[in-house]
């Protein structure tokens, strides 16, 4: 039998099926080869994962990935990346999925040394890793394998779960589980111990290792870690999670307070929905001492009703933000020549001058600040002609208030451009 590093990879050209091209392939990994493909009969390109055919060689086990892969099809959210068909491909089942070019909270944590993120970034990354982990358990789904690596950054900020419900059960002495044990639930790992099929696999499992991950990232370490994976094991059963305060002082004890129920031993002690952890950091993060400086943000919407939406979320959690509004792109630039602004947020479908023609007017600056398009009509095609034209983040209506705030704070703390 071949391993995932030897088996040989699809040539460029090759068809899954008849109306699916591969064009290049993007990487491997435990489970299989991931290839950029094109949907001809679509004209969409799309992310193709061809399964190791061994994960799936017992009926009973391809029984249950094709159904999880079902289950995981149904999940419609932006936070999470969307499967879009399933098919076989010899002996080897494929997954057709929504293409997200950049890289994974892994990577991006790696590139700043494993440093932990800025409050702000940390909080916009588990503000929507939350929002995505819910929606899989809405649909009745469970991740398996929530960890960094399977965490997607597109171009923009947006920030997708990956990979969900079809992770295998793997050994304790696997060197496949060296990523996944720093983020392994206590019942997974009895599991484990006892050679309990499926056992410890539950929406609770995923919330512990949201805890986890929320830990890295507010710290810069996992809660447990050691040089093997015995012992990272025996910590998660028996070992208290270090103190956050003391690894992030500044952070106070509130932040602490959000993240310790998520790493508790007992399943049934852990919160009932991964939303209870954007609310606690949410209300964490108000304590914090506001910044000195008041941001001023401009925001570009014809819909009345969402401007007061926008106007009262911020006063009532940004309420150091000076915020100017305008009803089309017209107004927009009229208030942006005459005024700095830390940060503009627009809508693409309006009268007189639309989104798209605003941003390319205001991108014409060079010391522009970052711009966000908030649209309830956009999709990909949208998205890919903002990014070429250099807008920071798209967000798609409905807007949830904390969503909205995540944002805002995330993209305040980036520095205008330069000449």
């Amino acid at each position: 039998m071949t391993t995932g590093a030897n088996r040989p990879s699809l040539m460029t050209g090759a068809r899954l099926r008849p109306d699916l091209r591969v064009i290049s392939r993007l990487g491997a990994g435990g489970m299989g080869v991931v290839y950029k493909a094109i949907d001809e009969s679509l004209d969409r390109e799309v992310a193709v994962k061809v399964i190791h055919p061994e994960l799936v060689r017992d009926p009973g086990t391809a029984e249950r990935f094709l159904g999880e892969a079902r289950a995981m099809a149904r999940v419609r959210h932006p936070h999470v990346v969307q499967i879009f068909s399933y098919g076989r491909h010899l002996d080897q089942p494929f997954l057709v999925m929504e293409l997200m070019e950049g890289e994974t909270l892994e990577e991006r944590l790696a590139g700043r040394n494993l440093d932990a993120l800025a409050v702000d970034e940390a909080l916009g990354v588990l503000d929507a890793v939350a929002q995505g982990v819910d929606a899989i358990h809405a649909a009745g789904g469970v991740h398996r394998d929530l960890k960094p690596a399977n965490i997607l950054f597109a171009t923009s900020f947006r920030v997708a779960v990956s990979d969900f419900g079809l992770a295998t059960q793997g050994s304790r002495g696997s060197d496949e589980g060296l990523g996944t044990a720093a983020y392994l639930a206590p019942e997974r790992v009895t599991a484990l111990d006892e050679d309990i099929p499926g056992g410890g696999l539950s929406p609770a499992a995923d919330r512990y290792a949201l805890g986890c991950i929320a830990f890295e990232l507010l710290t810069g370490d996992v809660p447990f870690d050691a040089p093997d994976i015995e012992r990272i094991l025996i910590q998660h059963l028996y070992k208290e999670p270090p103190s956050l305060g003391t690894r992030r002082p500044e952070l106070g004890t509130r932040f602490a307070a959000a993240v310790l129920p998520f790493l508790a031993k007992d399943p049934a002690a852990r919160p009932t929905h991964a939303r209870a952890l954007r609310e606690a950091l949410a209300e964490a993060r108000r304590a914090l001492p506001a910044a000195r400086r008041s941001a001023r943000v401009l925001h570009v919407d014809d819909d009345p009703d969402f401007r007061d939406f926008v106007a009262a979320v911020l006063a009532a959690e940004l309420p150091e933000i000076e915020l100017e509004q305008a009803r089309d792109g017209l107004e927009a630039l009229a208030l942006y020549e005459h005024g700095h602004f830390d940060l503009v947020l627009f809508d693409l479908r309006m009268p007189n001058m639309n989104g798209f023609e605003l941003a390319a007017m205001l991108l014409g600056d060079p010391r522009h600040p970052p711009l966000i398009a908030i649209t309830g009509e956009g999709g990909a095609a949208d998205w890919r002609v903002l990014s070429g034209l250099g807008v920071d983040g798209f967000v798609l209506k409905p807007v949830e208030p904390l969503a909205l705030v995540a944002a805002i704070r995330r993209y305040l703390g980036r520095p205008r451009a330069r000449r």
